[in-house]
Formats: C-alpha cells, sequence, structure tokens
C-alpha cells in the first residue's frame, strides 16, 4: 500500500491489462488462422478448443477494463494513517454494467 498513488489503477490497466488483451488478440487470431488453413482435424480442434479459451479470456479482460476504467478516473487517494481496513473499503463494491 505505501507504493500506491492515485495514478497506479490507470498505470496498471495501460501498462499490464492492455498489453495482456492484445497479447491474447494475437494468439486468437493465430488460432483462427489454423483453423482455417489446416489440412489436420487434430490441428483444427485444438486450434478450435483454444479460440474458445481466448474467446473467454478476452470477455473477462474487457469485464475487467471497464472496472479498472472506473476506479482510474476516481483517483482513490490512500492515506497510510487511516490503516488498511479503511484503505480497502476504498475499493470495495465497485459495479460495472456489462
Amino acid at each position: 500500500m505505501y507504493r500506491y498513488n492515485k495514478d497506479t489503477v490507470g498505470i496498471i490497466r495501460t501498462d499490464y491489462l492492455v498489453k495482456s488483451q492484445n497479447a491474447i488478440e494475437n494468439v486468437l487470431k493465430n488460432a483462427e488462422y489454423v483453423i482455417l488453413t489446416s489440412g489436420s482435424a487434430v490441428d483444427r480442434a485444438q486450434a478450435t478448443k483454444q479460440r474458445d479459451k481466448y474467446i473467454k479470456q478476452l470477455a473477462e479482460i474487457r469485464t475487467y477494463y471497464q472496472a479498472l476504467s472506473h476506479v482510474a478516473q476516481q483517483r482513490i487517494e490512500l492515506d497510510l494513517d487511516d490503516g488498511a481496513n479503511e484503505n480497502y473499503a476504498k475499493f470495495q463494491g465497485i459495479e460495472v454494467s456489462i
């Protein structure tokens, strides 16, 4: 908590979550390419299974991105003198409409 500042959530969103989303989108494209071009039924089946997994991961990331965006826009400040329980409570109850 002592390293947290009001921009930390935004940094997490842009530096980590967006990069993860881009990486998953790239492997999703690769899996779709294998599905379209592979002559082997086994390879197509594996790629289809991977594609479905990546689609679920992207859906989860998009929901998480909305929650992080909401928190990042609030730019919540923490006071170390308040204690952990009070500071953690500032992040509870975040709801994102899907």
